[in-house]
């Protein structure tokens, strides 16, 4: 990587389209999800802007906030730390915006702006705002923010991108106008005396403004996560450590002896300015009176208390069927295939190690793994259609009560769901669990779920023993079988949750906090690409 580029920073809310900016102005065929909590770990890539300017982009996990909930936010609290510091600041900051969740989503752009980096707002989904007969003043919100720029666009699309570009590029060789940011967040006098304390330690340790100083001072006093992110600097010595953390408590006892809760405080206050700010501007162009959404109308049956999960059962049986059934006919053709190609081996080459070796050793036995690629394409193209179109988002909802019975998380399922394809990405996904009892207990459990290197087994053994029997004229008793088989995984996975859960004896204390994203039609080229990757891994 050359050392001359300058590095942009991509940041935003789970599903908000970051990945989908990212791979537009990179090229890269990164994993795009409806689903929160996809994105877990820094990515880069170059891009290729106007004027032939070239910068490479970072793509941060998604996080709601800059005060660490989660791992995956613990990673982008942790880089915004570091450029407080003047520790590699990027040049300039992408905050990708939901133009159809503003007021939610610019909480995070309040909190990016305090870093004293030229900010670039991304106002993304447009064509969805646009289709509510409403508009955004892009120039009135800019001018509110004080950022670089604000472009309308739709990753989606594929609009907006090359004023993207331009944006960037403006920014890069400093031709951008930032209006004066009037965006500052009211402290009441009370909180100030309270927190002050704790602002003079950031300010004399770290040498901050003393905007930027009060702002982290909220911040470690609403969370001990944001608090832990100092604590745990290297370059703090013990003395300067216990100082903070002394101070931070006293601060927090005094908050809320004055009548408010310390750990909404930071919350609280961004919120209430963004709402006023929003209001005062008249930044939303003819908002209608909100109604139902189509998707809100969907949910009242598809997260329904009892008649949610019996449809998630039958989903899970009309996946599990269409495996066994549909699949059969590319599997002869493989099996066809591999035969014709032995048989044309045994003709053309004379008997012998050699002949032995290659029809018996290589063509019989890759084409053994072969004849069941089929089967593992279809579960897998089957749970990328769930989790891109939204819903796999409600299973984890509806899931949550169970799940917590059990001793696991709501986000415990996507792990355990990845686990019918594979368990290493199942495994890998227990990231954004953020209780360590929870996490462990579902990285546990998750080798019980029958992955897609026992389909195969199931597939053969259900063959040879089940017979092709009809039930109740549309059910077939193989496909139940395959069904009992999973379910049986799955069961014994919750059973065995139950019991190591009590032998752990610290609680979990986690929230489940989760973002219902709209239903939406998936990428055909989006899921086909993720197939083919898969498959050739």
């Amino acid at each position: 990587m050359e050392l001359n580029r300058p590095v942009i920073a991509l940041m935003g809310n789970p599903n908000s389209g970051k990945t989908a900016i990212f791979n537009l102005l990179t090229g890269m065929n990164q994993k795009v999800s409806n689903y929160p909590g996809i994105t877990v770990e820094k990515r880069k890539g170059t891009a290729l802007l106007a004027q032939n300017t070239q910068a490479e982009i970072l793509d941060m996990p998604g996080t709601y906030s800059l005060t660490p909930e989660s791992l995956d936010e613990k990673i982008v609290a942790q880089q915004a730390l570091d450029w407080m510091q003047e520790k590699e600041k990027p040049a300039a900051i992408i905050s990708v915006v939901d133009a159809g969740n503003l007021s939610r989503n610019l909480y995070l752009t309040s909190q990016i702006l305090d870093l004293d980096i030229p900010v670039i707002v991304a106002l993304n989904m447009m064509d969805r705002v646009k289709r509510k007969n409403q508009d955004i003043n892009c120039q009135a919100l800019k001018k509110m923010l004080g950022a670089a720029a604000v472009v309308p666009m739709s990753a989606r699309k594929k609009w907006g991108i090359k004023e993207l570009q331009q944006a960037l590029t403006m920014v890069i060789q400093n031709k951008y106008i930032a209006d004066k940011c009037g965006l500052k967040m009211k402290i009441p006098d009370s909180v100030i005396e309270c927190i002050d304390p704790v602002s003079e330690i950031l300010r004399q340790q770290h040498r901050y403004n003393e905007h930027l100083a009060k702002t982290q001072a909220l911040r470690v006093i609403t969370r001990k996560s944001a608090l832990d992110l100092y604590s745990n600097n290297r370059n703090m010595n013990e003395g300067d450590r216990e100082i903070l953390i002394s101070a931070r408590d006293d601060a927090a006892h005094k908050i809320n002896k004055i009548g408010m809760n310390h750990r909404t405080l930071e919350a609280t206050l961004r919120y209430t300015m963004l709402d006023k700010a929003l209001r005062k501007s008249n930044i939303i162009i003819k908002e209608e009176i909100r109604e139902e959404s189509r998707s809100e109308k969907v949910d009242k049956i598809l997260t329904h208390k009892w008649l949610g999960p019996l449809i998630f059962i039958f989903l899970l049986y009309g996946i599990f069927q269409a495996i066994f059934t549909w699949a059969i006919v590319p599997m002869e053709w493989i099996a066809t295939g591999m035969d014709y190609l032995g048989n044309y081996c045994i003709r053309l080459l004379p008997a012998g190690v050699l002949r032995d070796l290659l029809v018996e050793g290589v063509i019989s036995g890759v084409g053994a793994i072969l004849i069941f690629l089929p089967q593992i394409l279809f579960l897998m193209f089957f749970l990328t259609i769930l989790e891109d179109t939204g819903y796999m988002a409600r299973v984890a909802f509806m899931m949550d009560r169970l799940m917590n019975k059990i001793g696991l998380h709501g986000k415990s399922v996507l792990p355990l769901m990845s686990g019918y394809a594979c368990a290493i990405p199942g495994i890998m996904a227990t990231r954004t669990i953020d209780n360590w009892k929870e996490r462990l207990i579902t990285i546990l459990v998750l080798p019980l779920m029958s992955c897609s290197a026992r389909l195969p087994i199931y597939t053969l053994m259900i063959g040879a023993f089940i017979p092709k029997k009809p039930v109740l004229r549309i059910l077939n008793l193989q496909g139940i079988t395959m069904v009992f088989m999973y379910f049986l995984g799955t069961i014994t996975a919750m059973i065995i949750a139950a019991i190591i859960s009590r032998f752990i004896k610290e609680r979990g204390r986690s929230s489940f906090v989760m973002e219902m994203p709209p239903y939406r039609m998936p990428l055909a080229i989006t899921v086909f690409r993720q197939l083919f990757n898969r498959g050739k891994l």
